[in-house]
């Protein structure tokens, strides 16, 4: 049996897929997308001539209990605003 909460948490979308726990992850990442859209986060608009959006990147985190199990898996959607 696989300690899930000994796992590194993934660091990237592909390491996340491959993670024997990746079930969780996924559903954490339609709660982030439904609470973005629910809460008017963002307006899909045209670019200007000459800008480029930024991209994002998904970040992934295991809420390990005291009991020193997983109690909850997060996903947030975040802008790489360096760019």
């Amino acid at each position: 049996m696989i300690d899930y909460s000994k796992l590194p948490d993934p660091q990237s979308y592909a390491e996340m897929m491959r993670a024997p726990d990746a079930s969780g992850f996924i559903k954490a990442m339609a709660v982030e997308k439904d609470s973005l859209i629910a809460n008017n986060t963002y307006d899909i608009v045209d670019l200007p001539p000459g800008a480029r959006a930024l991209t994002s990147r998904w970040v992934y985190k295991r809420k390990i209990g005291r009991d020193g199990k997983i109690k909850i898996y997060k996903a947030r959607l975040v802008a790489r605003g360096f760019q």
